[in-house]
């Protein structure tokens, strides 16, 4: 489905002169947004496959979502203003609702960019489990690390913030439900169902996050919580 999707994304581009959200795309298209997910994986795998089309995504995108990340290492999610990200980006704050519909959706968008779910949506049903989940732990310890900071400035930050980001989040088709359908086909296939599937990835990476404290899982680090993982499942 991506040419469709694609064809639609280079004509709102063209006439709005910036590159739709992937909620923007969805609801054009009149699609569920886990399609759209699952076709570009994140809004920077959209602007790749424009590009790859030859259209000119605007710089000023890449300035605004620089200027995101500065404000919330400086300032935290509880400090962070429209103003300030418009002021650092060169654009003015109108722009920013046009494009964003306001504060929230301007963080979740940020965040959503830098989510790992493109690594959880290429989970192959094929392979050996170990090996590709012990792969997938590998990445998301490896992303986990370089954006320590911005996880610590949200973890951080107020009960009402983080509320209101998991309210805009509960929309979203993400790394823990990929990596929960993985788990679901994976079980079906061995004749081993997961009885609960989201339960069970929210467990694996939540671990994951913990064993990554000190830095990113070493190969056979990943491969033993992998196995591990698998084993309590019953499908090691």
């Amino acid at each position: 489905m991506i040419s469709p999707l694609l064809d639609l994304a280079v004509t709102l581009t063209r006439q709005t002169g910036r590159a739709p959200t992937l909620a923007e795309l969805a609801d054009a298209a009149g699609v569920s947004r886990a399609t759209v997910y699952r076709t570009f994986a994140n809004q920077q795998g959209l602007l790749e496959q424009l590009q790859a089309r030859g259209e000119a995504v605007p710089e000023q995108s890449r300035a605004v979502f620089e200027a995101v990340r500065s404000v919330i290492l400086e300032h935290g999610l509880d400090g962070f203003s429209l103003d300030t990200v418009a002021r650092r980006a060169g654009v003015s704050v109108a722009t920013l609702h046009r494009r964003h519909r306001g504060r929230d959706e301007l963080l979740f968008t940020f965040f959503d960019q830098l989510s790992p779910r493109t690594e959880a949506w290429r989970l192959g049903a094929d392979g050996n489990a170990e090996e590709v989940l012990a792969t997938f732990a590998t990445q998301i310890s490896e992303w986990i690390s370089a954006n320590a900071a911005l996880l610590v400035a949200a973890f951080s930050s107020s009960p009402r913030t983080r509320s209101r980001l998991l309210s805009l989040r509960a929309a979203d088709v993400g790394t823990q439900e990929a990596l929960a359908e993985w788990l679901r086909l994976r079980g079906e296939a061995s004749g081993r169902p997961v009885p609960d599937p989201l339960r069970a990835a929210r467990a694996f990476l939540g671990a994951v996050l913990g064993l990554s404290a000190a830095g990113p899982l070493t190969e056979d680090g990943a491969r033993w919580w992998a196995r591990t993982f698998l084993a309590g499942l019953g499908l090691a």
